[in-house]
């Protein structure tokens, strides 16, 4: 799972001041928390956690004894010819001869160089790691859902602006058309207008099929009929404060899931070199039981025949000779540990470097939007003065739509900031995995 394609859960954290007077048919919040109870890959996780929480047992481990009941019953039908020594002859045809046995057995391994407690704690570690993978499905599902949801807003303000803009152009257009049926003006300054909405038109028609897909895409994370109507408001203008540095990475180094999934795996790979040196040695293991046998015949010299009681035995194994095969998977294990613990240290590197060039990323989006602002409130008052010189005679239909292209501009670029401002932060949550 790579952290720079998710946002954590604590966006939510992020927006909420932001989002308290939405008035939306559908909230962020309210969008995370349906992605997290449909959502198949969260289903499949939580199955994957209910199996490794089944396996992580004593019995699996070897740890407690294996007691059997076992128990057959046999009929022979076969043609009995038998002499005696002295003299007599027995012949059946079809003798009829019955066996019952059963027995209850029990099997129990002493000692196998504590290899059993070893694969205990292997198969809890597995079912740790079953809990921190759910976390870490939750955390990227609804960090998704979130990303979804504003991506929605996102296309709906594109939508908005591009509203704007194109009511600015069309008064243009009127100002030239009006211009030219009076006589004072040209058919170019006309057909320049007419061109500048036509083509925000088609932008128009872009946005709607961009936010129709950015409503799909949400109502897929959240197991959704596609076409489910979205509403969302714009993104909110409340900015979440840069983090503490010092603070964030700790929390970094202590909740990423990413890292804590290599660390659980570096302590299986250590569990595997152990389990790798206990098979050398001796493996020390108890049988017993209780058996019962009873046999009867139709013929022959032993008409009735029965046997119960006790067994009790101990077994040992010692392997002298394996070919190097042992010390073989005791080698590619500890090559195993220390691949992972190297890679612990190279996703530690690559996090502080990513955290680090996503603080610097805010400060600089923070400090643009400040200056997009005031260009836009500048762009609108440039637009304003613009259309009126022009109505007044006094510019051309040139000084006018450099004006409202700049406007344009501004708005967008705010806009883009602004999203751009909340991606960099949820970036920043996504890789303490909170």
């Amino acid at each position: 799972m790579t952290k720079l394609s998710i946002f954590g859960p604590a966006l939510l954290l992020l927006l909420a001041p932001a989002l308290t007077k939405a008035q939306d048919s559908l909230s962020l919040q309210q969008a995370v928390q349906i992605a997290l109870e449909q959502n198949f890959a969260v289903k499949i996780a939580q199955s994957d956690v209910e199996i490794a929480h089944l396996n992580n047992t004593r019995a699996n481990a070897g740890l407690v004894p294996l007691v059997a009941l076992n128990a057959g019953n046999n009929t022979n039908a076969v043609n009995f010819q038998q002499k005696l020594a002295n003299g007599n002859e027995i012949n059946r045809p079809l003798a009829l001869t019955n066996t019952f046995n059963t027995n209850i057995s029990a099997s129990w391994t002493l000692y196998d160089g504590r290899r059993m407690y070893m694969e205990k704690n292997r198969l809890q570690l597995m079912d740790d790691m079953g809990q921190l993978q759910l976390r870490a499905t939750m955390q990227d599902i609804a960090s998704q859902t979130a990303l979804a949801w504003l991506e929605v807003s996102r296309q709906k303000s594109i939508l908005s602006n591009t509203d704007e803009i194109i009511k600015v152009f069309r008064e243009r257009l009127q100002l030239s058309t009006n211009r030219l049926n009076v006589g004072v003006g040209n058919k170019v300054d006309l057909l320049q207008a007419q061109s500048d909405v036509n083509r925000r038109e088609k932008e128009r028609i872009t946005a709607q099929n961009n936010l129709r897909d950015a409503q799909r895409n949400l109502n897929t994370l959240m197991v959704r009929t596609p076409e489910t109507p979205v509403n969302a408001t714009s993104l909110p203008s409340s900015l979440p404060e840069l983090p503490d540095s010092t603070a964030f990475l700790q929390k970094i180094w202590s909740s990423n899931t990413d890292l804590a999934m290599l660390q659980y795996r570096l302590l299986v790979a250590q569990n595997s070199v152990a389990q790798a040196k206990a098979l050398t040695k001796p493996r020390v293991g108890l049988n017993g039981g209780y058996a019962f046998q009873r046999s009867d015949n139709t013929a022959g010299f032993f008409l009735f025949s029965m046997q119960h009681g006790p067994t009790l035995g101990v077994n040992f194994t010692m392997p002298l000779y394996t070919g190097g095969n042992l010390e073989r998977q005791r080698a590619v294990a500890q090559v195993e540990s220390e691949k992972i613990d190297l890679q612990i240290k190279q996703l530690r590197t690559q996090l502080q470097q990513q955290f680090s060039s996503l603080v610097g990323r805010s400060a600089t989006l923070r400090q643009s939007l400040v200056l997009d602002n005031q260009n836009l409130a500048l762009a609108r008052e440039q637009q304003n003065i613009a259309l009126e010189r022009f109505r007044a005679g006094q510019s051309t239909i040139l000084e006018l739509r450099e004006a409202q292209l700049a406007l344009e501009a501004a708005l967008f670029s705010v806009q883009q900031t602004q999203y751009d401002i909340f991606v960099t932060d949820a970036l920043l949550q996504a890789i303490v995995g909170e």
